[in-house]
């Protein structure tokens, strides 16, 4: 079996376990503090669980084209493939945001004084 001795798949699925771990680390110290946490928290824990819907879609991918290129062909024109950066995306951009709305916020109120 080729996808044993495949290094960027070994590499994908540490990424896949790094990730998940640390989302549920996330999500447990988000419980403990009763739900309460800054935004930079919950964008990191969301980070976290985007790699891990990513590189998992990415590391069937890449098992298919390993095993069946067609296979592989087909899958990489579906929606699913497509579509698996947008919620790094969506939250990466939350980022962006938040961070611009605060300067932004802090600049007009020491520019208002």
């Amino acid at each position: 079996m080729p996808i044993m001795n495949d290094f960027p798949c070994f590499i994908s699925f540490v990424i896949i376990l790094v990730s998940l771990y640390g989302f549920c680390l996330f999500f447990w110290w988000f419980g403990k503090n009763k739900f309460h946490s800054s935004a930079m928290y919950c964008y990191i824990m969301g980070l976290f669980f985007a790699s891990v819907l990513s590189n998992t879609i990415a590391l069937i991918a890449r098992v298919m084209r390993l095993e069946d290129t067609d296979m592989y062909i087909e899958f990489t024109n579906t929606w699913t493939w497509h579509l698996r950066v947008i919620p790094m995306l969506i939250i990466l951009f939350s980022i962006v945001a938040h961070m611009s709305w605060r300067v932004f916020a802090k600049r007009n109120k020491e520019l208002n004084e």
